[in-house]
C-alpha cells in the first residue's frame, strides 16, 4: 500500500509543497540558501541546541515545494533510539501530522517504510536503508536523506548506509548531514562523497552570542591525586618518556607532524608490523594505563558529590563520566545523599531501565542524572541547568557534544553552568574548550585529611572576599544566626559566579524580591550575600555598610 500525505504545517492545512511561513534564525536562512546553491547536498556543522532539527524539516518542506507533482520521501538516520523518538515528535509538531504516519525502524520496532517520513536508528539501518531508498527511487519518489550526528557515518560498518549511492540515478537523492563536530573519521573519504561537502559552520560561540542558545558559565575545577595515585602516575609518565624515545628511534617521522589523532597514528603503526609496531604497541598500552589512573582518581567522585550537595534542590544536573564503574559509584553516593533524586543511564543497563531513567529525569521526578558516553549526543532536556564533567576524553567532539546537552534555552534565559573536573600538572587539559577564549571560573577541591572521603570546593579570591564579608558582619553586630545564614549562602555562591555581577544589578534583583512571602526568603538571603561580596570586590578599600536582612 502506498501512503499519501498532503504536507501541511500545524494549524493550517496547505496543498502539497505550499508551506506556511515560519520565522527562521538568520543562520538557518543562510544555511538553507547555501544548501540549495550546493544542489541540496552537504554537511552543516551547527552547534547543538541551535535548531538543527528545525533546519532539516524546513529544508524538507522547501525541497518538496521545489518538486511539484512528486512526493518526497524523507529518510532520517540517528545514532540512538531516544533520538528517533525526539525526531518523531518534532516532525509531528512541525507538520501537524499524526504520529502514526511517521515510521520508526530500530531493533524492537520496524514499521513499513511506505511512509513520507521514516526515522531509522543507525545500528539497525546499516544494511536496510539503502534498499528502502532504492525502492523509493524505483517508485519514482525522490528521497531526502538526513544524517543526524553525521560524524558517526564514516566507520566501515556505518558506511553501508551509503550502499545505494552507486545505483542511485542523478537527482534522485538529496542529502543533509548535521553535526556539531562534522569533520571526523573518514569524513573526506566516505561522508563527503556520499552526503556532500561541509558547506556551512555555526558554532557554540556564535549561537551564544546571538542568544540562540543559552548563555553559560564555565568552571574549571582542579581535583588532586592521592599520594598513591600520584606515585603510579609519575612512574608511568617516566615509562612513557622512555617508550616515546624508543619509538622515535624506530620511526623518526612519527612525531614530525604533531600529535593530532595520536592513538589513531599508533594504531596505524601497529597494523604495519615490524620494530616500530612493537614500540607503538608498548606506548599505546602505557598511555591507556596512565589514562586509567586519571579517569579513576578518587577525588572525582568526591568532587561530584560535593557539587551535588551545593547545587540547589531545583537545579537539574547531568553528571558525565567515562566509565560505568565511576557512574555506578557516583550514583550510589548521590542516592545516599538525596534518596530518590538521582538517576542512572549507561550502556550496561537494560533498555527499559534506561528509558525509565530518562523519563523520570525529563519529568522532574529526579533532578540528577549520572551517565556515561551513551548520553553524549542528542538528549533534549532544555530545563537541565548544569553539567558536571566528572571525566572526559581529550577529544573536541565529545566536549562540544556534552556542552550542547545543557545549552538549550529556557524561559528567563538563565545562564547554564558547566563544571569540568581535571587533575592539574598531568597530561589532562586544564581547559574544557581550549582555544575558544571562553572565560572560566577557577575552583579547586580541598580534600580532607586521611582517606580522602570528603572535600570542600574552594576559590581563592572568592574565599578571601567571603572572609572579609563575614568579618564585617560580625563587626557590625550581626547575630550568630545571620552569620551562619551568610556562610550557607556563601557556599552556594561559590559555584554560581554571581558575585561577579555589578552590585547595581544585584540590588535590582533584591528589589524584585521585596514583599514576597517566606518562600522567597532563601533567595533574598542569597542575593543579599552576593551583594555584600560584589561590593567588597568592587571596592575592597572603601567602607561599605552591609545590608543585613536575613530571615
Amino acid at each position: 500500500m502506498v501512503r499519501l500525505f498532503i504536507w501541511q504545517r500545524k494549524g493550517k492545512a496547505l496543498p502539497c509543497g505550499l508551506m506556511a511561513e515560519k520565522t527562521l534564525y538568520r543562520w538557518q536562512q543562510d544555511c538553507l540558501r547555501l544548501w540549495f546553491e550546493n544542489g541540496c547536498r552537504g554537511v552543516a556543522g551547527v552547534a547543538t541546541g541551535a535548531g538543527k532539527t528545525h533546519l532539516a524539516l524546513e529544508a524538507a518542506a522547501r525541497l518538496q515545494e521545489s518538486l511539484p507533482g512528486k512526493t518526497l520521501r524523507v529518510r532520517i538516520i540517528v545514532p540512538q533510539v531516544f533520538l528517533a523518538h525526539q525526531w518523531k515528535s518534532e516532525i509531528a509538531s512541525f507538520y501537524g501530522m499524526p504520529e502514526r504516519e511517521i515510521g520508526l525502524w530500530f531493533g524492537g520496532r520496524k514499521d513499513t517504510p511506505d511512509r513520507p517520513f521514516m526515522v531509522y536508528v543507525l545500528n539497525s539501518a546499516r544494511y536496510c536503508v539503502s534498499r528502502h531508498i532504492l525502492t523509493d527511487i524505483q517508485a519514482g519518489n525522490p528521497v531526502f536523506l538526513v544524517c543526524d550526528e553525521a560524524h558517526h557515518f564514516g566507520s566501515r560498518e556505518n558506511a553501508h548506509v551509503f550502499d545505494f549511492v552507486p545505483k542511485a540515478t542523478e537527482g534522485s537523492v538529496y542529502s543533509l548531514g548535521l553535526s556539531a563536530t562534522p569533520e571526523s573519521e573518514r569524513f573526506k573519504d566516505v561522508i563527503a562523497p556520499a552526503v556532500g561537502p561541509l558547506f556551512f559552520r555555526y558554532g557554540i560561540e556564535e549561537a551564544t552570542r546571538h542568544s540562540i542558545t543559552a548563555p553559560y558559565k564555565l568552571f574549571h575545577v582542579a581535583v588532586p591525586f592521592s599520594g598513591e595515585e600520584q606515585s603510579e602516575y609519575d612512574i608511568l609518565s617516566d615509562r612513557i618518556a622512555w617508550a616515546e624515545a624508543a619509538l622515535r628511534r624506530a620511526c623518526p617521522n612519527f612525531f614530525s607532524n604533531g600529535l593530532a589523532d595520536y592513538i589513531r597514528k599508533l594504531d596505524q603503526l601497529i597494523r604495519g608490523g615490524g620494530k616500530a609496531a612493537d614500540a607503538a604497541a608498548r606506548l599505546k598500552r602505557l598511555y591507556f594505563q596512565r589514562k586509567r589512573i586519571l579517569v579513576f582518581a578518587e577525588s572525582r567522585v568526591v568532587c561530584g558529590l560535593e557539587l551535588g550537595r551545593l547545587l540547589t534542590a531545583e537545579c537539574k544536573t547531568i553528571f558525565f563520566t567515562e566509565r560505568i564503574a565511576t557512574a555506578n559509584r557516583l550514583h550510589e553516593g548521590l542516592s545516599t545523599l538525596f534518596p530518590g533524586k538521582a538517576g542512572l543511564y549507561h550502556s550496561a543497563m537494560h533498555p527499559l531501565q534506561k528509558s525509565l531513567s530518562l523519563e523520570r529525569y525529563r519529568e522532574g521526578r529526579t533532578r540528577m542524572l549520572v551517565c556515561c558516553r551513551a548520553l553524549d549526543e542528542g538528549l533534549n532536556v532544555p530545563d537541565t541547568e548544569a553539567a558536571v564533567v566528572i571525566s572526559s576524553s581529550a577529544g573536541e567532539l565529545q566536549r562540544i557534544q556534552r556542552i550542547g546537552r545543557v545549552l538549550r534555552k529556557t524561559p528567563g534565559n538563565i545562564p547554564k553552568r558547566i563544571f569540568y573536573l581535571y587533575v592539574p600538572t598531568t597530561a589532562e587539559s586544564p581547559e574544557y574548550l581550549p582555544g575558544s577564549g571562553a572565560y572560566a571560573e577557577k575552583l579547586y577541591l580541598d580534600m580532607g585529611p586521611g582517606d580522602m572521603a570528603s572535600g570542600a570546593i574552594r576559590c581563592l579570591e572568592y574565599d578571601r572576599l567571603a572572609g572579609l564579608v563575614t568579618g564585617r558582619l560580625v563587626e557590625n553586630g550581626a547575630s550568630e544566626k545571620q552569620v551562619s545564614s551568610a556562610k550557607s549562602q556563601i557556599d552556594r555562591g561559590r559555584i554560581a559566579a554571581d558575585w561577579h555581577l555589578p552590585s547595581g544589578e544585584i540590588e535590582e534583583r533584591l528589589k524584585g524580591l521585596k514583599g514576597l512571602k517566606h518562600a522567597a526568603s532563601t533567595e533574598k538571603n542569597y542575593w543579599t550575600t552576593m551583594l555584600l561580596l560584589a561590593r567588597a570586590r568592587e571596592s575592597i578599600e572603601d567602607d561599605f555598610s552591609p545590608i543585613v536582612d536575613y530571615n
